[in-house]
């Protein structure tokens, strides 16, 4: 089963050494008066089912009775019904063990410990949790970590899967994230993420960008280039114009002529009228098929 198949390489990809040995100094120990504790590797196991599956204490209680896959996973090895019996009365005695792990990412364990596990964890195995986390948990997690790991998550990410996530971010940390991209030559990621932000906070991204030159470089990887076209509308005459100065030398004149056709006619004449001339030979052509009344704009003023 597709869950069978998810446990199995979360049992290859998560370092589970290493993060017991980051917990085992605040666990409690064995051996001392009262109710002895869960087993520390039994307790991160069903933690990060919780994650994952997004179940509250009571749920992970019912699905450990009822999926023999889980309770494999969590290494319940003796009777289902005697290990969650037995929990549900440590509970009782000892509030907030419960099923959750007592260094709960969420709740206990400082942010820094919190960061150190998951960059141990490394890119590729966070993208695999990520859509698995709560949003609000995964904001503040993402905030905490270095915005290089950030882009390199991202890299293997479907932005859709963390939708919701993405969007909560400040528009500060969208830019952040945006610039690493483009620092690492990876605009089609910087793409894919740019292309769920709302026609404002892409402004506000292209802006931020301040070089016209990796804005161009993620354009060419927009699927959605009318949004781009309406986050570009609100953008002065002379940035458009810097912008088409700087994609006609570079090879991307067929962004440039998407972007202005779909500008008011009268614009793409102002903006035409002031361009080089290589770049208004170029580009006007172009444009002037697109619309007839730009091609009267531009008959009605000497070149």
């Amino acid at each position: 089963t597709r869950r069978e198949v998810f446990l199995a390489e979360m049992e290859q990809v998560v370092p589970w050494n290493a993060l017991l040995a980051l917990i085992v100094p605040h666990y409690p120990k064995m051996g001392q008066r009262g109710r002895q504790p869960y087993p520390l590797a039994t307790m991160l196991r069903i933690h990060f089912l919780q994650q994952w599956y997004a179940l509250s204490d009571p749920g992970m209680e019912e699905a450990l009775y009822e999926i023999p896959v889980m309770r494999r996973f969590a290494r319940l090895l003796s009777s289902p019904a005697t290990d969650i019996e037995e929990q549900r009365m440590d509970s009782c005695e000892q509030p907030g063990r419960g099923l959750r792990l007592l260094l709960s990412l969420q709740d206990v364990t400082p942010l820094a410990l919190q960061a150190a596990v998951l960059q141990r964890l490394g890119a590729r195995q966070i993208a695999l949790m990520a859509p698995h986390t709560r949003p609000q948990r995964l904001r503040v997690l993402i905030q905490a970590l270095p915005t290089e790991l950030v882009a390199q998550i991202a890299h293997h990410l479907d932005p859709h899967s963390i939708l919701d996530t993405w969007l909560g971010l400040p528009d500060t940390l969208h830019l952040q994230i945006a610039k690493a991209l483009c620092r690492n030559q990876d605009f089609s990621t910087a793409a894919r993420f740019a292309e769920c932000l709302a026609p404002q906070q892409l402004r506000n991204l292209i802006l931020g960008l301040n070089d016209p030159l990796p804005v161009l470089r993620i354009g060419t990887c927009f699927g959605n280039v009318p949004l781009l076209v309406q986050s570009l509308l609100g953008m002065s005459s002379s940035y458009l114009r810097t912008l088409t100065e700087v994609s006609i030398p570079n090879g991307h004149l067929p962004l440039s002529v998407a972007v202005l056709s779909g500008l008011p006619a009268r614009r793409q004449a102002d903006i035409c009228r002031q361009l080089s001339p290589a770049v208004r030979a170029a580009l006007e052509p172009e444009l002037r098929q697109r619309s007839d009344e730009l091609c009267r704009l531009l008959a009605a003023a000497p070149r």
